[in-house]
């Protein structure tokens, strides 16, 4: 819910980050900070409900898919809230890992790289006019 700017670290790489790089207490925009560090602050630092949720397993290599269908019709509304999104889990318990790893847009194995899929849908051609403008009204 807040602006934020990216960085060019490699992930959990133990540097800090620089003056304009997110991290736990800044947003890496002028000198605005997270409501709660870790930007964990429901309905202030990222939207209360999430906008789909999965359980990721322990194995390493899969892929994972999230449903983003609202949160990308909201941005094409609304462009200039368009913050990205956030992968949160529960908290996990103190005596284990927790810590789930993904690879970033910048990964040297371009296998491994974040992708996102599109699937677009068209009204059949029994549907009246009106809803096939309104349809792909909606979706440029």
């Amino acid at each position: 819910m807040k602006d934020w700017a990216e960085g060019t670290g490699t992930g959990i790489d133990g540097r800090a980050a620089n003056n304009d790089e997110v991290c736990g207490r800044w947003t890496g925009v002028g000198n605005e900070e997270w409501t709660t560090v870790g930007a964990d602050e429901p309905g202030e630092d990222f939207v209360a409900e999430p906008e789909d949720t999965i359980e990721i397993g322990a194995a390493t290599g899969e892929w994972y898919s999230w449903d983003v269908t609202e949160a990308c019709q909201f941005w094409v509304r609304n462009p200039g809230d368009n913050f990205g999104l956030i992968l949160l889990e529960p908290r996990p318990h103190p005596q284990t890992l927790g810590t789930k790893v993904f690879a970033a847009k910048e990964n040297t194995n371009p296998d491994i790289r974040p992708k996102l899929t599109v699937m677009v849908g068209a009204l059949s051609v029994f549907d009246s006019p009106s809803k096939l403008t309104t349809c792909w009204g909606m979706l440029k």
